[in-house]
């Protein structure tokens, strides 16, 4: 399908399927959940939204793609009642017109679950429902746990969500904590009155493994079999397919298209986000000739890992695939030096690091690690970009007892140039970058200190199309320059076109090996899933 099939769709029109229902919901009769029109607006001269259209049909999953600087967190802050658009933007909620910028929008049955969730770790199930709901709605009352517990319980039940409400969440999965969230979205709303909502989901899955993705999306779907909608925003376009009824692709602040998820790939849908193919978008992996090997691990225990023997050499891109409870997320805490190897041999440039390597040993070997969760492990938030790019590397900075802040801004924004970050600020707080560019900062922070050894984990995770070519490109060019690179990733596409190898995990231990050109997504998906 090509742009412009949004004339099959006229608002109100909404998704429907050969019979002309969304789940169950006659879509021509049906009043939308959201029809936004005209919305547009601007930063100063610059525009990030112009005249878009989009309707959210009942029953409906609607997902919303587009790379970085596309608009879509413009939207969603709209959505959210934080940005005021330009006038003439105009928006009904369960038909009801709004009025921007938009004050309570649970009131009008529309609920928003950032990627973060907003639950707190170290409070329970329970208290993270009544921070939302305020603990009951008479002033001066004394908190109803009784009354809370009973309407929390009927609620979770009622959707399958199984979880303790004692339980602290810092100790429920990733999937769970999810549905925890949208559960407590769903509950606000109708307690502020609203008969059905409208779940905005920005990057709920962004931390989530395949098998607690599912959770999620099977708690997604009965929702929407329910009459509520939903707005899924993900930067895994193959879940986007396979979870959402239509799809809606923006670019440059513009609505370029509106599909059904049935007549779409995941390659014409990057080919609309960036305006070229997909085959323009992963780099060729040049050939290896460096034989010399700067990593071995032979028979090596750690965590689920058992008897795992790997050798990577220089400017080698190996991949490392299996599913959760394979030994796939305990490699790099190995590499790290985070955990220690129980059993086995863990050389490192032929150098016995096996009972040595810890975090600062390995640094000093030069490896160097990229987690998954950015958020927890690797990024300040509440600092700026410079202070963030040079974590770990401060005292280059210092002379005469004195810090050089200019020095240090002198330094980031060349850094921020040569990586491709934008914008290219300094001084401006991490927290305000796009998921994207606030990963390509942890990138540049780790190829600056001239690794020897890269080990990422999950490297595009939570980052748009964009921003992922930008950062495969950066990974192909350290290979290049002879760093040994270690990729685990669940991300088959990715794997295939960037790894010079892949090995699939499984009980702890390498099952499936591919090599060039052997390496394709169907083949990793088989060799995962036959395990």
């Amino acid at each position: 399908m090509t742009d412009g099939t949004w004339d099959a769709f006229e608002p109100g029109a909404g998704a429907a399927s050969a019979n002309g229902m969304v789940n169950g919901t006659s879509a021509h009769a049906a009043v939308p959940a959201l029809d936004i029109r005209h919305i547009s607006m601007s930063f100063g001269p610059v525009p990030v939204l112009s005249d878009v259209d989009i309707a959210v049909m009942p029953g409906e999953i609607h997902g919303l793609l587009g790379a970085n600087g596309a608009g879509k967190s413009t939207l969603v802050k709209i959505l959210a009642g934080y940005h005021h658009p330009s006038p003439g933007s105009e928006a009904d909620l369960w038909g009801r017109p709004v009025q921007f910028p938009l004050k309570h929008p649970e009131r009008f049955g529309l609920v928003i679950v950032h990627q973060d969730l907003g639950l707190v770790e170290n409070m329970t199930v329970l208290e993270n429902f009544g921070a939302v709901i305020r603990f009951g709605s008479v002033r001066y009352r004394p908190v109803s746990w009784r009354k809370l517990r009973r309407d929390v319980t009927r609620r979770l039940e009622e959707f399958g969500v199984g979880v303790g409400l004692d339980d602290l969440m810092s100790t429920v999965t990733p999937g769970v904590r999810a549905s925890v969230a949208i559960m407590r979205a769903l509950e606000s709303a109708q307690r502020a009155g609203a008969e059905r909502v409208l779940m905005l989901l920005d990057e709920p899955t962004v931390y989530l493994g395949p098998g607690q993705r599912e959770i999620l999306f099977d708690l997604i779907r009965r929702l929407t079999r329910q009459g509520n909608s939903a707005i899924f925003i993900s930067h895994r376009l193959p879940e986007v397919i396979d979870l959402c009824d239509r799809v809606s692709v923006l670019r440059d602040g513009r609505r370029v298209s509106t599909h059904e998820t049935a007549s779409i790939t995941a390659a014409e849908l990057v080919h609309q986000m960036l305006g070229y193919s997909v085959d323009q978008f992963y780099p060729d992996p040049e050939a290896n000739e460096d034989p010399s090997s700067v990593l071995r691990l032979q028979a090596v225990s750690c965590g689920q890992l058992r008897s795992l023997s790997l050798s990577i050499t220089a400017g080698e891109i190996v991949g490392v695939t299996g599913v959760p409870g394979s030994g796939v997320d305990d490699l790099p805490h190995l590499l790290s030096g985070d955990q220690r190897a129980a059993g086995g041999v863990v050389e490192v440039f032929g150098e016995d690091m096996t009972k040595t390597l810890n975090p600062r040993s390995g640094r000093g070997r030069g490896i160097v690690v990229v987690p998954a969760d950015r958020h927890r492990h690797a990024v300040w938030l509440e600092g700026t970009s410079a202070e963030n790019l040079t974590l770990g590397s401060v005292s280059k900075f210092f002379s005469g007892g004195r810090f050089h802040y200019g020095s240090e801004r002198r330094y980031a924004a060349g850094a921020l140039r040569q990586y491709g970050v934008r914008p290219t600020d300094p001084d401006r707080f991490l927290r305000t970058f796009s998921g994207g560019n606030q990963q390509k900062i942890v990138l540049a922070r780790a190829l600056e200190s001239r690794p020897k050894i890269l080990v990422l984990h999950e490297a595009t995770q939570g980052v748009d199309a964009g921003g992922k070519k930008d950062i495969l490109d950066l990974i192909s060019a350290a290979a290049r320059s002879g760093v040994a690179v270690v990729m685990s990733s669940t991300d088959y596409e990715e794997l295939a076109h960037v790894c010079h190898r892949v090995v699939v995990l499984h009980e702890g231990a390498v099952a499936v090996q591919l090599s060039a050109p052997a390496i394709t997504e169907d083949a990793l998906s088989r060799a995962v899933q036959l395990q």
